[in-house]
């Protein structure tokens, strides 16, 4: 029996519980939502079309929740809402797989026999998952003559246990033949000598350059001019860049249903009999009481110095004490000091300003003994730190270093600070590798531990709260067109009418919405019978109802103005600015890159850059640059560019060192280098070139 459970666990069983999946699905929650992905299989013919053949959705469906067991299966637990999208998308490769990869593998004569499934369960190939069921634990051998007992005994098993194993068994051939087909595409990869010569010099050569810069921020938006049919006109010399995917734009009120006063007081009268009830319990129930009653765990642990959450006052860590409610990332939380008792390493807290040395050593020690001397007369830490401290990790924090351990520290400051006999400033500056130290030491040096139990009740609207504000969302919702939508939105004085106009079909968030529930928002607009002006019913959020109405939308295709205007714009004044700037810099004489950057004026800087190789992206002050990179490559040392564009401005180029490496007698390591990158992304470059050969329409993200 055991082994039949460990044989239950195996990922590559997982088809064996989709009949479990199927049953959880249905009855899911999701059967009775107007946005339901059932509900919305009746309402289309066609969800996607792979290889010329039309997938329905009751299709799909039925390899959603396949794939939906799988992953069920290899994680351990049920799959949450926010893993629906990976989901659609491996049931949608394995879809591909079906209609588009086997007919390939049919030509190429790949096939599994039964011989080869026999030689996977009990032969010399064990499948690797059955190799693992079946291994003595003592020897690590495979014990073959137990799995044919349990083979033997296969029909007198309880049926599920039945069904499961064969589902399994069921399962060995297509994920053979799979592994056929991508071994054939794996062991097929190769990479020439020239490709790897090209590869080792890619990575080696060098390029020293100096550049003239003339970035486009040098010239003011408000410089260029434009009108609707200077847009429209780059627009139609560019439309290949702009092509439109298809979308939906609609208009939203939400109604949050935060926690009420009434809510607030409850949740902290709750928690204040708890504590009552906390305060007396014995130790040894203290931990199991906490466990059942806190909303988050970890609710009885140890705490070092450094972790002690910082609500609690530190007059308050006496063994017994129990202190709060403390309204704490929307939880009410009350603790008790359970006991205390001796860590391994001792702790110590402290506050510093640092003045780093710089080129001169002497006058950051002149400034740290300045600002230590005004301390000593009283001057406030935190400010001192906030205003000279040149530690950006603690300055924001008035020099606060929380507590630390030992060896967190470098070892001058650690000593400084461990050895300290009293809380308060330190007199004299102390030297690190990091620069002049003033520490106020705040915490002194200890191996106190602490047990502490905690309570915590999270800050929720009660079900009255949230019947109100679905009661407002469903009144609103009544309205059944554009103008009745915005007539409520007028009359309601405090909704706000949010727009949301480029909602793609895969949207994952609309605007600051990021709940995994947007998608029943994004279906509902993708829905065939939505017409523009219709409004939703009420969706539910993790903290708001929703009610959509839909605005528009527009199907893939050429873009128009109003579609990009923005980009638009932002690529015809750059466009502008570089007829600008080639004018200007095409008129100028002069034999040097810091002449014509004279001629040129406001605007031209000279920069240099080292180590260009030809994989190079970013060049200094001018980010990425691929144009900047090639034209280097076109050039020999001393030879001068043609004025160049690319994404951040306009460059003339000079070559003034090359360095490049020498030939080798063999290139074996880097065409390996190749070969290996290229068999890691074969999988995926076989999924991409069939997409794109069977030519694959995928509308699936509209109904599921």
């Amino acid at each position: 029996m055991a082994i039949i459970t460990r044989i239950r666990q195996l990922s590559t069983a997982v088809i064996a519980v989709i009949f479990i999946a199927l049953g959880l699905f249905i009855v899911g929650g999701d059967l009775l939502s107007p946005n339901s992905s059932i509900m919305n299989m009746f309402n289309s013919k066609e969800v996607a079309r792979i290889n010329g053949v039309s997938i329905s959705p009751q299709e799909f469906s039925e390899q959603l929740n396949i794939s939906r067991a799988n992953l069920a299966s290899r994680l351990g637990r049920s799959v949450t809402e926010a893993e629906s999208d990976f989901l659609r998308y491996e049931a949608f490769n394995e879809l591909i797989y079906k209609y588009a990869m086997v007919p390939q593998m049919e030509k190429l004569g790949l096939m599994v026999t039964p011989e080869e499934v026999v030689d996977m369960v009990q032969g010399n190939n064990i499948h690797p998952e059955l190799q693992e069921a079946f291994r003595n634990p003592q020897t690590g051998e495979i014990d073959r003559n137990q799995i044919i007992t349990f083979l033997n005994n296969l029909a007198s098993l309880p049926a599920e246990q039945r069904a499961q194993f064969e589902a399994f068994e069921r399962s060995l051939a297509p994920a053979r033949l799979r592994q056929k087909y991508s071994h054939l595409m794996l062991y097929s990869t190769f990479a020439t000598k020239q490709e790897a010569q090209t590869y080792y010099h890619d990575i080696n050569n060098r390029r020293t350059i100096k550049f003239l810069y003339v970035p486009f921020t040098s010239i003011p938006d408000s410089a260029i001019k434009y009108t609707e049919s200077d847009l429209q006109a780059f627009l139609n010399a560019n439309q290949s860049k702009y092509k439109r995917k298809e979308n939906r734009a609609i208009e939203y009120v939400t109604f949050p249903f935060k926690p009420s006063s009434k809510d607030t007081a409850a949740i902290k009268a709750q928690v204040m009999r708890l504590k009552e009830e906390m305060a007396a319990l014995p130790e040894s129930d203290l931990e199991v009481f906490v466990t059942n009653n806190s909303d988050f765990g970890n609710s009885y642990r140890d705490f070092k110095p450094a972790d002690i959450p910082e609500e609690i006052p530190a007059d308050s860590l006496k063994v017994g004490a129990v202190v709060g409610p403390y309204l704490k990332n929307g939880f009410y939380v009350v603790y008790r000091i359970v006991k205390s008792g001796q860590d391994s390493v001792s702790s110590a807290k402290a506050s510093h300003i640092l003045f780093r040395f710089g080129d001169d050593k002497n006058k950051a020690k002149e400034e740290a003994e300045k600002i230590l001397a005004q301390l000593k007369s009283g001057a406030d830490f935190a400010f001192m730190a906030n205003m000279y401290s040149q530690d950006p990790g603690s300055q924001s924090r008035g020099g606060n270093l929380g507590w630390f351990t030992e060896k967190q520290m470098v070892e001058p400051f650690e000593k400084a600070v461990m050895n300290a006999t009293k809380t308060g400033l330190i007199p004299n500056l102390v030297e690190t590798e990091y620069g002049y130290h003033i520490i106020n030491v705040t915490g002194l040096k200890t191996r106190t531990k602490y047990t502490i139990a905690a309570i915590a009740k999270e800050l929720l609207p009660s079900e009255a709260t949230k019947n109100e504000a679905f009661m407002k969302a469903g009144e609103f919702a009544k309205a059944k067109t554009a103008k009745e939508y915005t007539e409520k939105v007028i009359a309601a004085k405090d909704l706000i009418s949010i727009q949301a106009l480029t909602i793609p079909e895969d949207a994952r968030s609309i605007n600051n919405l990021t709940s995994p529930k947007v998608k029943e928002i994004v279906r509902w607009a993708y829905a065939d019978e939505r017409n523009i002006g219709d409004v939703s019913e009420v969706f539910e959020l993790e903290d708001q109802y929703l009610v959509a109405m839909l605005r528009g939308g527009s199907e893939e295709g050429d873009a128009r103005v109003e579609d990009v205007r923005e980009q638009l714009i932002t690529d015809y004044r750059k466009e502008k600015k570089a007829e600008m700037i080639r004018e200007k810099l095409s008129k100028l004489k002069g034999n040097t890159l810091e002449e014509l950057a004279k001629g040129y004026g406001a605007g031209a800087e000279i920069i240099e850059q080292p180590d260009v190789t030809p994989l190079t992206s970013g060049i200094r002050q001018a980010n990425y640059a691929p144009n900047v990179v090639g034209a280097t490559y076109a050039l020999k040392k001393g030879e001068r560019s043609k004025i160049v564009k690319d994404d951040y401005g306009m460059f003339i180029i000079e070559v003034t060192q090359v360095d490049d490496a020498s030939e080798l007698a063999d290139y074996a390591t880097y065409k390996n280098q190749i070969e290996e990158r290229r068999r890691l992304q074969t999988e995926d470059n076989i999924i991409k070139a069939i997409k794109k050969l069977a030519k694959v329409k995928d509308n699936t993200a509209r109904y599921f």
